[in-house]
């Protein structure tokens, strides 16, 4: 079982499921984002490739 994991906004990271069991992985932002950008790594290097807003509730 994984641990709780807290680091600052600047923080990047990426979420696999190598196993052969289902996963869940959920993620808790204090103070609600407003936005979320996506990236791709390529070459090497990450490059956005979208932005997801946060809906309008």
């Amino acid at each position: 079982m994984a641990h709780p994991q807290a680091f600052g906004g600047s923080h990047l990271h990426d979420v696999a499921n190598l196993g052969r069991e289902v996963a869940v992985s959920v993620h808790a932002y204090s103070p609600t984002l407003a936005q979320m950008t996506h990236y791709d790594l390529v070459d090497g290097a990450l490059r956005p490739s979208g932005v997801e807003q946060r809906p309008a509730w």
